[in-house]
C-alpha cells in the first residue's frame, strides 16, 4: 500500500503480506495490524495489536495494547492502559508507555529516553540506551544488561532496579 490505510470505529483486521508506505490509521475498536514494514501507526481507543517487521512512529492511544516487533521501531507512544511492546532491534525513538501495568522488552538498543506512567511496569533492556529512563509511580522493575547513557529515576512504590552495564 502507498498511500494511508484507514479502518474506522469497530474492530478492524488488516493483514497484508507486504509493506505500507503511508499512515495506518486504525480508529477505535478492537484492532489488529499484520504487515511487514509500516509507515506510522495511529489507533483511537480500544485493544489494539500491531505486528510488523519494523514500523515508524507508533500512538495506540488508550487500551490494553500490544505492539510487537522484530526489527526497527521509531517514537511509540501507548495511552492509559495495559500494554505489552517488544522490540526485536533498534527502537529509535522516545518511548512512552502511558499509565497502567506495561511491558516493554527490547533487544538491541533505544536511541532516545524510555518513560512510564503510574501503574506496575516491567522494563527490559538486552540492549543499550542513548537516553533517560523515568519509571513511574508504582511497583516497576527495570532490568538493564548494557550501558544506559543517561538518567534512572523511579516514582513513588517499592522498585527494582537491576543495572548490568554502567549508567551516566
Amino acid at each position: 500500500v502507498s498511500g494511508n490505510l484507514t479502518g474506522g470505529t469497530g474492530d478492524d483486521n488488516f493483514k497484508l503480506s507486504g509493506n505500507v508506505i503511508g499512515n495506518v490509521l486504525l480508529g477505535a475498536g478492537r484492532n489488529t495490524l499484520v504487515a511487514a514494514d509500516v509507515g506510522s501507526v495511529t489507533a483511537g481507543l480500544g485493544d489494539d495489536t500491531v505486528t510488523a517487521a519494523n514500523v515508524g512512529a507508533t500512538n495506540l492511544g488508550d487500551g490494553n495494547n500490544k505492539l510487537t516487533v522484530s526489527g526497527n521501531a521509531g517514537v511509540i507512544t501507548l495511552g492509559i492502559g495495559n500494554d505489552t511492546v517488544s522490540i526485536g532491534a533498534l527502537g529509535q525513538g522516545n518511548i512512552n508507555l502511558g499509565d497502567g501495568t506495561n511491558k516493554l522488552t527490547n533487544g538491541s538498543g533505544v536511541t532516545g529516553s524510555i518513560s512510564a506512567g503510574a501503574g506496575n511496569d516491567s522494563v527490559t533492556l538486552k540492549g543499550s540506551v542513548v537516553g533517560s529512563v523515568a519509571l513511574g509511580d508504582g511497583k516497576n522493575a527495570l532490568t538493564a544488561s548494557s550501558l544506559i547513557d543517561g538518567n534512572v529515576t523511579t516514582g513513588t512504590g517499592d522498585d527494582v532496579v537491576k543495572l548490568n552495564g554502567v549508567t551516566g
